[in-house]
């Protein structure tokens, strides 16, 4: 039976051969534009490609090895801004817009911004945030850089008021969410 360090060193050294052929080419790149044969060949739209590449790989393995090293599965983390109405959730939906923040209500009303609790309260919501914490296996990377997990288990989900003296609004990214109300 393999240990954990074995796959971890299997791991790596898988990465390094997805890696090679694409750093190689990197290394090409910047050698011919400090030759001067090719002096748009750094920062272009290929130079991106192949670094886009290159973060993806790496983003697969460090994931990989977190989950090897967690026991065959990823703990995952989101907390999402929410808006409460008379102790209903109204909306777990903030985006940016023109203006500023914004969420976006059930009923299909928009509530920007505001950046004192009270402001809130005269509108009649609560400001919580929360948080649920995921347990799920490590899919596969899509070619737009999408982290697809699968197994997904709810482990914890916990809601607490928002500090305004300490806490962000942040535009919501609930993808381990999608994922796992669409498994």
């Amino acid at each position: 039976m393999k240990t954990i360090e074995n796959l971890v060193l299997e791991l790596e050294e898988k990465r390094k051969k997805s890696l090679e052929t694409h750093q190689e080419t990197q290394l090409d790149r910047l050698e011919r534009s400090y030759n001067c044969q090719d002096d748009t060949i750094i920062y272009g739209m290929s130079w991106n490609v192949t670094e886009s590449k290159i973060n993806k790989i790496n983003r697969y393995y460090d994931l990989a090895i977190e989950q090897v090293k967690n026991g065959g599965y990823l703990d995952i983390k989101e907390e999402n801004v929410c808006l409460y109405e008379n102790g209903e959730l109204v909306s777990s939906n903030l985006r940016s817009g023109q203006w500023g923040l914004f969420f976006i209500l059930n009923d299909g009303r928009f509530c920007s911004i505001a950046k004192r609790k009270s402001t809130f309260d005269k509108k009649g919501f609560e400001v919580k945030i929360k948080t649920i914490n995921y347990k799920c296996e490590l899919y596969k990377i899509t070619d737009k850089g999408y982290v697809i997990y699968k197994n997904i288990e709810m482990k914890s989900e916990e809601v607490r008021d928002f500090d305004f003296t300490k806490d962000r609004f942040s535009e919501t990214y609930d993808w381990v969410s999608h994922l796992y109300k669409n498994q």
